[in-house]
């Protein structure tokens, strides 16, 4: 048995999505000859904990925790959600306190972070990993180290085992760092290309970039991307591993049952990424104008793994002016990954909204797919969700900004006007956490020279 060392600051009993791409990477892995080894930071500064992904792990995984140097550790607790469920008190002055106090401490750890070679939070947590990389590699035979992006700075750790040992090192992209814009490499989320800062990343990450045995991408496009920067002798060093569902832990979760239409929504509902904010605009404005009825559906809105407790007037102020929202509208506490995906597969409509975004797919549109519950996308049509949403007719890409038609759409999907839509499940297939695991278990044996 060859093997792996998995190194990602989020991992089990992390609840954050970096933790489910790790844990199934680890989960089939081990089936295909590769033995994993799980580093990731202490479960002390997850915002939230489902023992649910050390579970599905294999016997012979083991996980080692480190500390972290950083300001403070998580203090956000999901019963302090923006908006109470029904039928629960309205915030005391006790809750309104710890989440502006939550908030205080974010932002000084924000600010704390610039003085960080990679402007990152976790950057600390590299001078505790190293160490425990380092005597895991000395006592065991590992063949790969894998290091999971982001944390960026995380990849300086990957660096410093490849110099050190010479053990072959992938570079695991779940987002993009910088991208290939106008012919020039520039920063991925931020509109300043040209900072010294910026300028210091991008050589940082070409170092690294050149000295990886294999650079792995979320989708295509990122793949592409990094071809296009790298150059044509980097082809091979490249591959694409999406994130997936696994059908085997689908299949043994019951779905739930309601009796009325109802309207999923999972994560943020703020920020550049999410734009879950536009779904209850259209709802209300349906409600208003009496084109749906308030005993037809429900839409209910789970809190991502970091709730928005410092952007929360929004939401309010979205509810203010459509009160008929509230006799729709229940917000859900935060539910591990079984309990969650148990009303996904009951649900009538599956809610998604990535804005502008092109290269990135959400990693829940992974499980949604896996579902084959119908999907309401609110994205850009040129987007890599886009296609495959249509590619395997899973559901709707509504244009993120033509909400008249996402309002339309809305209706006629809850008046049963528009026939339900049926995912195609070959398509699909190629997506699912054993085929991914695969394609990444041939990728490493060519890397180690095995194939």
């Amino acid at each position: 048995m060859k093997r792996i060392l998995l190194i990602s600051y989020c991992g089990p009993p992390n609840a954050a999505v970096p933790t489910k791409r790790i844990s199934f990477f680890a989960r089939h892995l081990d089936a295909l000859g590769w033995t994993p080894t799980i580093i990731s930071a202490h479960p002390r500064y997850a915002e939230v904990r489902d023992d649910f992904f050390v579970r599905i792990l294999p016997p012979g995984c083991r996980i080692y925790h480190t500390p972290s140097f950083e300001p403070f550790r998580s203090r956000f607790v999901h019963s302090h959600s923006p908006i109470p469920p029904s039928g629960q008190e309205a915030p005391t002055h006790n809750h309104t306190l710890q989440r502006r106090l939550d908030w205080v401490l974010l932002t000084l750890r924000r600010l704390l972070s610039y003085g960080y070679p990679v402007q990152e939070p976790q950057w600390g947590w590299n001078h505790f990993v190293l160490p425990r990389a380092r005597e895991l590699i000395r006592t065991g035979r590992f063949s790969v180290v894998l290091v999971s992006l982001p944390p960026f700075s995380s990849m300086l750790a990957g660096y410093a085992l490849k110099k050190e040992f010479g053990i072959k090192l992938v570079l695991d992209y779940r987002d993009p760092f910088h991208q290939v814009q106008n012919g020039a490499v520039a920063p991925f989320m931020r509109s300043r290309k040209y900072s010294l800062r910026a300028r210091r990343h991008i050589l940082l990450e070409n170092r690294v970039l050149s000295a990886a045995d294999g650079i792995l991408a979320a989708t295509s496009r990122s793949t592409q991307q990094f071809r296009d920067r790298l150059g044509p002798e980097f082809n091979a060093r490249t591959k694409t591993i999406t994130n997936a569902f696994d059908e085997d832990i689908l299949d043994t979760i019951p779905a739930k049952h309601f009796d009325r239409f109802t309207i999923i929504h999972g994560g943020s509902l703020h920020g550049p990424r999410i734009e879950g904010l536009k779904l209850l605009d259209a709802l209300g404005r349906l409600l208003r104008s009496e084109a749906v009825a308030p005993d037809a559906f429900q839409v209910l809105l789970f809190p991502g793994t970091l709730p928005d407790f410092h952007k929360e007037r929004r939401l309010r102020t979205l509810l203010d002016r459509f009160p008929e929202l509230n006799a729709v509208t229940r917000f859900m506490p935060y539910l591990g990954y079984y309990d969650y995906i148990s009303y996904v597969k009951g649900a009538d409509l599956l809610f998604l909204a990535s804005g502008p975004m092109k290269e990135m797919i959400l990693a829940k549109f992974y499980d949604y797919l896996g579902t084959g519950r119908p999907i309401l996308a609110l994205a850009d049509p040129d987007s890599a969700m886009a296609d495959i949403i249509n590619r395997t007719r899973s559901g709707v890409v509504i244009p993120y900004n033509e909400l008249s038609l996402l309002k339309i759409t809305i209706r006629d999907l809850i008046n049963r006007i528009r026939p339900s839509v049926r995912t195609n499940s070959r398509y699909a297939s190629g997506f699912t956490a054993s085929s991914t695991a695969s394609d990444l278990a041939a990728f490493l044996d060519r890397i180690v020279g095995l194939s």
